[in-house]
């Protein structure tokens, strides 16, 4: 019976070193013996900060280093940030970082997604040293913790008008046997392409978020904020294409269809059903990967192609806070470069020709 209870100590040993918390000796606690709910958590402090999607995304992401933990549920609230400090955080970021199997594939956290859990442990522990649950050394070599090295290619890509055009006929396919669904699908598509709208913003759209009279759209952005976005003619036609199946009851915009093609208004269509839409058409299609954030990426592209657009409005059109932001959605490649460079050498060349 020693042996036994020896060698499951051994392996609860090792399990904790593998998480990143016990790397300072078998006293640390990366968990507590009851959740702490309310406002004595620092972690619940510095989320009471944030408002809509941005506090689900920082929760989830301490939620997944719950989970690598060993929390009930991998929930959050059983952490002991008093046990956290540089060295244990780095290691628990290092163990996260590690490729993994999900479905029968390796896959891998990208640095960025790396980057936005240091960010989201840092605003906690910050807290935590304010509510005393840490000291000024720890907090300091916390802080210090440097961020993951980001690759310099830039992710994701801009679909061409090749591949949009196959989308649309995708679309005519379908409603040849599903009108419903492929109206729908038509309509989220045309709002993600032409408009930018993020994954998670479609199950926040209800039925009055939409003015038809205006072709006019309400969305409930990143941080709570609500912004109004104006549609293209071709989007309009599509939403209300949609609704003839759909109806006009009170509800979420987008809904659930079913195999019997018929729209299922108690069911809003999830982040997660959106991104399966998009790899659905993309394997009927035979269109190289694209998820819904290329959507983005294509319509901020586009957006930055119109001639003569200020870089306030193109930020503006995109929602973001700030146009470098806006400018690292651009997915044009070197053509657009090309052509700026051709202009600027006849312009050289011009000056020197002028030149006594």
């Amino acid at each position: 019976m020693s042996g036994l209870i020896t060698q499951a100590h051994r392996q609860l040993q090792q399990l904790g070193t593998q998480n990143g918390l016990t790397a300072e000796g078998e006293g640390a606690k990366p968990l507590l013996d009851a959740p702490l709910r309310g406002e004595r958590n620092p972690a619940n402090v510095y989320l009471m900060r944030y408002g809509g999607t941005t506090a689900v995304t920082y929760r989830n992401r301490l939620n997944q280093c719950a989970a690598r933990l060993g929390a009930p549920n991998g929930d959050y609230e059983w952490l002991n940030w008093a046990e956290f400090n540089a060295h244990r955080i780095q290691a628990m970021l290092q163990a996260l970082y590690e490729p993994y199997v999900e479905d029968g594939d390796y896959k891998r956290r990208s640095p960025n997604t790396m980057n936005g859990l240091l960010v989201t442990l840092k605003g906690v522990m910050s807290q935590a040293f304010k509510m005393g649950w840490i000291n000024r050394d720890t907090h300091e070599g916390i802080s210090d913790i440097k961020a993951f090295k980001v690759r310099l290619e830039l992710a994701g890509r801009m679909a061409d008008s090749n591949e949009t055009a196959a989308l649309e006929a995708g679309f005519d396919t379908v409603a040849e046997t599903h009108p419903a669904k492929a109206a729908r699908d038509r309509a989220i598509f045309r709002l993600a392409f032409l408009s930018g709208i993020r994954r998670h913003e479609f199950s926040l759209l209800n039925l009055d978020s939409f003015k038809p009279q205006t072709e006019q759209i309400t969305v409930l952005g990143k941080g709570g904020k609500i912004a109004t976005l104006e549609l293209a003619p071709e989007t309009t036609e599509a939403i209300l294409a949609w609704l003839q199946y759909r109806g006009f009851e009170p509800g979420a915009l987008f809904t659930a269809v079913s195999k019997s093609d018929k729209p299922i208004l108690s069911r809003r269509i999830s982040p997660s059903g959106i991104g399966y839409l998009f790899k659905a058409y993309c394997q009927r299609l035979g269109i190289n990967n694209l998820t819904p954030h290329d959507s983005r990426r294509t319509y901020c592209s586009n957006v930055l192609d119109v001639p003569g657009i200020d870089p306030k409005t193109a930020m503006d059109m995109a929602r973001h806070n700030s146009f470098d932001t806006t400018a690292r959605y651009d997915r044009r490649g070197n053509e657009k470069r090309k052509r700026v460079a051709a202009k600027l050498s006849m312009q050289i060349n011009k000056h020197q020709k002028d030149d006594p």
